[in-house]
């Protein structure tokens, strides 16, 4: 399958998303946006939905942990729970004329762009749903809540400057 062949609707395989996402020149305008169809299509606005795709532009800029570029980060097992395999949402494409589709395809965009991040650089989020038994990462002090969108919660590192304190001044050397 060719990226041609996406504009005609014809998606790869779920299994087959990574080889064909990592191949050399492949823009990542389309995995980004079926990132945030999953993810985000539901009851959240645009704003949550550039929230995530900005979470996923955070996490290339540190791929020692999350992956290289936006198919490593996407796609690495167990990060973001549409590409789990055991998720509902693994086997979901959109049609082209979905208006949701479209509406993800222009937030992947603007993400890509450099719309500004409104996160303050999270790298995690989770639905408020799971309040009562967050994710272990919520709680254990490693990283720290930014902000609540719509009903995400958005979380960085509790440091986010390497050789930085909390209020600003750097590490004595």
């Amino acid at each position: 399958m060719s990226a041609a062949d996406l504009h005609l609707n014809l998606w790869p395989a779920p299994a087959d998303l990574c080889k064909f996402f990592s191949a050399p020149g492949c823009d990542p305008t389309r995995l980004l946006a079926l990132m945030l169809w999953r993810e985000g299509r539901g009851e959240l606005g645009s704003i949550a939905r550039l929230a995530i795709g900005c979470v996923a532009r955070n996490r290339t800029q540190k791929p020692a942990r999350f992956g290289v570029g936006y198919p490593g980060v996407i796609l690495k097992p167990l990060q973001f729970s549409s590409f789990n395999t055991n998720d509902p949402q693994y086997k979901a494409f959109p049609k082209e004329s979905d208006a949701r589709w479209q509406e993800c395809l222009r937030d992947a965009k603007a993400v890509l762009i450099g719309y500004p991040d409104p996160t303050g650089g999270a790298t995690h989020y989770f639905d408020s749903s799971m309040d009562k038994d967050p994710p272990r990462w919520a709680i254990d002090g490693e990283l720290m809540h930014n902000v609540d969108i719509d009903h995400l919660r958005f979380y960085g590192p509790a440091f986010p400057d390497v050789g930085s304190q909390p209020d600003g001044h750097a590490e004595a050397a």
